[in-house]
């Protein structure tokens, strides 16, 4: 209770504090409105409002303390809004690419691929909720960092397998989820899903970050991961355009989980074990690459 009126009081304060600076600087609508449309009265009689100044001063120096708190605040919570803006802006740079050097029809066929992919969200979804209470009700266990390299290890393993084993079948996901018109589609699924798993390992990989509050830098993480999605696209040696985007945006969130794994461990360093999960994720494009999916055109 107390908490909410202090912060009630101080709003009002910053409320009362701009009101006055508005009022001190002559910028009240009638005032403006004079300005506006009778410049030469208003400026004719613009020494008597001259005493305002000294009402403008109290008020900047009321609004100042609490404004410059709550702009903090605002501040720190923006972070996680650039955090999902930037995580949706790769779904439109994906499709940007993509319709840049093709037509809307194979815009189309490469959205039934990646809504296909991103059936893998519903068990990144529930292990995201999991996760969080676990990674915090562990952190000060001696057996913390043996915990965090199990979990990254079986989400390289379970994410791996149903990774491939989604990318052999999406064929058929089509026929059933949609016609024969979007066959093609299936081969945008595997590396698509495989970029959605990797970013999920890297929450794990990056613990740090969540531990020490420091969720800023995941910002710089994902803008080098966007940039790696318009590196891949220009310059992965693939000839299908539509195979192209959906490796280069794989590319992109496996450099943007790796960057968070290493801010994390820059953060607040963890005895993390990375070299089996990164054998299994070599391994899961290994597969990708070499096994075509079942019926494919």
């Amino acid at each position: 209770m107390m908490s909410w009126l202090d912060k009630a009081l101080s709003n009002a304060v910053v409320l009362a504090g701009g009101y006055q600076a508005l009022v001190g600087s002559g910028l009240t609508p009638a005032l403006l409105h004079r300005a506006i449309m009778q410049p030469d009265l208003f400026y004719s009689q613009s020494s008597g409002i001259e005493y305002y100044d000294a009402v403008w001063m109290i008020g900047m120096l009321n609004a100042a303390g609490p404004l410059k708190r709550w702009i903090y605040k605002w501040f720190r919570g923006l972070q996680a809004l650039g955090v999902a803006v930037l995580a949706a802006w790769m779904a439109n740079l994906e499709r940007g690419l993509l319709l840049g050097v093709s037509d809307s029809a194979i815009l189309g066929v490469y959205a039934a691929g990646a809504k296909v992919a991103s059936l893998v969200l519903l068990p990144i979804g529930a292990f995201q909720a999991a996760w969080g209470p676990l990674s915090l009700a562990v952190s000060q266990s001696p057996e913390a960092g043996h915990t965090y390299s199990r979990t990254l290890m079986g989400l390289s393993a379970g994410f791996g397998v149903l990774t491939v084993g989604t990318h052999c079948f999406a064929p058929g996901l089509l026929r059933l989820l949609a016609t024969d018109v979007y066959i093609a589609g299936a081969a945008a699924v595997g590396p698509l899903m495989l970029g959605h798993a990797v970013r999920a390992m890297g929450w794990v990989g990056g613990i740090g970050i969540d531990l020490s509050k420091r969720t800023i830098w995941v910002v710089p993480a994902q803008i080098l991961g966007l940039l790696a999605t318009v590196a891949g696209f220009l310059y992965l040696p693939i000839r299908e355009d539509l195979l192209r985007v959906a490796w280069a945006s794989a590319l992109g969130q496996g450099v943007s989980a790796c960057l968070v794994t290493w801010f994390g461990q820059r953060c607040q360093k963890q005895s993390i074990q990375f070299l089996a999960p990164i054998l299994l994720i070599a391994l899961s494009i290994a597969a990708l690459a070499l096994i075509p999916p079942f019926g494919a055109p």
